[in-house]
């Protein structure tokens, strides 16, 4: 397994802040520091690659990790309260054929393609307007790449003036 070097330092998905000095965790993903996880965890999560279901429950934001070919394989309860759509119904589906053909845009899925295309572990941060059927939200999102599992995780939470009326 590869792993970072003592020197090295893991990086957090959602503000890019340094999260450990020295780490041993596996090359090509990356973690969220303490003050972007909340009062909830008294620890950083040093891959969120690798974070459970039951884990990724417990994130004070919305958590969705993709597979290499945009199929949803976890999805939060925090980001089921964000898009309205229930786990059961996300799971196994396309992203963004079926369950967000909003993001068919460059802004969002070409910029996970690139990154993916990469072969390297990326992050990056947009803002992005979801339009659903039954509401439209302005959120935050902290995209990362795991390119050895061949995972995208997106972390989404509101943007300032988040929703909007349909």
């Amino acid at each position: 397994m590869d792993t970072i070097p003592a020197n090295d330092a893991t990086e957090c998905a959602w503000c890019g802040r340094r999260i450990r000095e020295g780490s041993a965790i596996s090359v090509g993903s990356y973690g969220i520091c303490v003050t972007c996880l909340g009062d909830r965890f008294g620890h950083p999560i040093e891959n969120v690659s690798t974070l459970s279901d039951a884990e990724a429950d417990q994130l004070p934001f919305g958590f969705t990790r993709l597979d290499s070919e945009g199929r949803v394989i976890a999805y939060n309860t925090q980001e089921s309260a964000l898009s309205g759509l229930p786990r059961e119904g996300v799971l196994g589906k396309n992203f963004f054929r079926t369950i967000a053909p909003c993001t068919c845009v460059d802004e969002f899925e070409g910029t996970l393609q690139t990154m993916m295309a990469s072969g390297q572990a990326q992050r990056r941060q947009i803002e992005f307007l979801f339009k659903f059927k039954h509401r439209t939200t302005m959120v935050e999102i902290a995209m990362s790449t795991d390119p050895r599992r061949g995972y995208a995780t997106l972390l989404v939470r509101k943007a300032a003036s988040e929703e909007i009326a349909v």
